[in-house]
């Protein structure tokens, strides 16, 4: 079944737009929606956990608009390989500084792919770019969650946005190959929604907050400048 679904995307080529459009109209109307509901008459509804579906809705626009590229067996960048072939050896011998040398990319970019991996996917190059879109969804979520909860779900849309788009419409394939900054953009999204908000009393908060930022040099040593950023910004 699934052969045939893929046979038929490879004689349908045009259906990787309609599938972009419903999943950006879908967005579309829930923004209009939100927006209305937000600054409108309205109260705004109350939810439990209203982010579900936001962080859903985000992660399917995000997958509608690159998924064509999992599918590509070619290297988009020598990193790609890199990453692939340090996590194939760490399944046989998973003490990082024994078998992989990573340079200046860490154990945490190597770890990443083993997830997907336990669950049953090979460790190829889709696998690598599914890990590499997830974590892009997540830091965006993390990201909006931090602005939900700093102003409102419109507002954090609206500033979550250009950069949903900006990931989801990229071409180059230095922009689509799983690499050593996605590990460590959820890894400064984390701080940023642990601090959104913060109160004097949730010291909790900014322990989690700067354990996560300084394991961020352990995906990339070059990222211990901007690990320091959410920490020594927070206001208490």
């Amino acid at each position: 079944m699934i052969k045939i679904f893929f046979d038929w995307l490879d004689h349908h080529p045009g259906s990787f737009w309609l599938i972009a459009f419903i999943a950006t109209l879908g967005l579309l109307v829930h923004l209009v929606r939100l927006i209305k509901r937000e600054y409108g008459d309205r109260p705004p509804a109350t939810t439990a956990a209203p982010w579900r579906l936001d962080a859903l809705l985000l992660f399917v626009f995000l997958l509608a608009w690159r998924w064509p590229f999992l599918f590509a067996a070619d290297e988009f960048n020598p990193d790609e390989s890199q990453l692939i072939a340090g996590a194939i050896t760490l399944t046989h011998d998973p003490v990082f500084w024994r078998s992989v040398d990573g340079t200046t990319s860490g154990p945490l970019n190597f770890y990443a792919l083993l997830p997907l991996h336990a669950l049953g996917l090979p460790l190829d190059y889709f696998t690598a770019r599914l890990t590499g879109l997830l974590l892009i969804g997540g830091a965006l979520t993390f990201v909006w969650l931090a602005l939900a909860r700093s102003y409102d779900r419109a507002t954090a849309w609206l500033g979550v946005l250009p950069v949903l788009a900006f990931f989801a419409t990229v071409f180059h394939p230095d922009l689509l190959h799983y690499s050593s900054e996605h590990v460590p953009l959820l890894l400064i999204a984390l701080p940023v929604w642990l601090l959104a908000g913060r109160g004097p009393a949730e010291g909790r908060r900014l322990y989690a907050a700067c354990f996560i930022a300084g394991a961020a040099p352990w995906a990339k040593l070059q990222t211990a400048p901007l690990a320091l950023v959410p920490p020594t910004t927070s206001t208490c």
